[in-house]
């Protein structure tokens, strides 16, 4: 877990930390909030936030992952995604897209692109120093940094942690002009194509809410939903995350 002051926060890839169940038992939300409760009052903690895949009883979830089973090659993939999903890849590499990935020489335009788009979202872009470290110091584990040109121009990004043969593409973004020219199909097919030579077996396009937009670009893939949890101590009476109107105030600011 993370610790920010008297604050702890299970983060591995944000959307779920390391944390087992150990119990045997099938656990319920309540059964999680006593667990982190019994944990942080002993020894003075102030907050815990507890992030995980659900694989207890039934939940609806309000954020889901999107995980895609990989095969052994993108020949094989490729035959495994529908007719229009085929059609969609073909007609965004037709535009003449270029994709490139490396690491850290690559930093600087993939957060003009990343910090651009969370700006339009009315979201807090993590700052560069953050991805510094993290290719710094992901040690065992791998990283990759995608960039999408168009007429010699960045116009799209992403920022991936892979771990024994999980992929994950944690940070993305495309600039709206080109998301009519297919632009995220083309760098998806480049980062599970990624995926695949380097022998994962899946490739997650990370979370997204459920029933949005986002959410069913990534559901025509194929990828499974994998519902995520979130347990706090104490338990949270107002969620910041979801007031729409401090969205629409950083999107002015």
């Amino acid at each position: 877990m993370v610790c920010t002051g008297q604050n702890l926060i299970s983060l591995p890839h944000f959307s779920y930390g390391n944390i087992q169940n150990a119990t045997g038992k099938s656990l319920s939300g309540k059964d999680w909030q006593n667990i982190l409760a019994g944990f942080a009052l002993p020894q003075n903690i102030a907050q815990m936030e507890l992030r995980l895949p659900w694989q207890g009883q039934s939940l609806e979830s309000h954020k889901v992952a999107s995980w895609l089973t990989l095969g052994k090659s993108m020949e094989e993939q490729m035959v495994g995604f529908n007719s229009n999903l085929r059609r969609k890849i073909r007609k965004g590499m037709a535009y003449g897209f270029n994709v490139e990935n490396g690491g850290i020489e690559l930093l600087n335009d993939f957060m003009k692109i990343y910090a651009r788009h969370l700006d339009q979202l009315g979201s807090v872009a993590l700052s560069k120093r953050f991805f510094e470290n993290l290719l710094k110091n992901y040690s065992g584990n791998e990283k990759a940094i995608f960039l999408l040109r168009y007429e010699g121009k960045v116009v799209g990004g992403a920022f991936n942690l892979f771990y024994k043969g999980f992929y994950e593409n944690g940070w993305f973004a495309t600039l709206h002009g080109v998301q009519g020219l297919y632009a995220s199909y083309v760098l998806h097919q480049a980062m599970i194509d990624h995926a695949i030579s380097l022998g994962c077996h899946t490739y997650s396009f990370g979370r997204s809410t459920a029933g949005g937009g986002v959410h069913r670009f990534k559901h025509q893939w194929g990828a499974a939903d994998v519902p995520l949890f979130w347990s706090h101590y104490p338990v949270q009476k107002l969620n910041l995350r979801k007031q729409s109107w401090l969205h629409n105030i950083w999107k002015i600011l």
